[in-house]
């Protein structure tokens, strides 16, 4: 199983019940929820450099 079909598979709702997921489950959420997070993070980092340049480019 590649990465492409691990993340696929993990299907989960923020919120949800915790419960009936095993600890190596657990871990796997936990890990992919890093995953997500440093894409996010990344993403809005881009954003926001696009956005300063934009407006530095306005400024001229």
């Amino acid at each position: 199983m590649d990465e492409d079909e691990k993340k696929k598979r993990i299907g989960f709702e923020l919120g949800s019940s915790l419960e009936s997921l095993s600890v190596d489950a657990l871990r796997e959420l936990l890990a992919a929820i890093h995953e997500e997070a440093a894409r996010i993070e990344a993403e809005i980092g881009k954003k926001g450099q696009s956005r300063a340049d934009a407006d530095s480019f306005f400024k001229l």
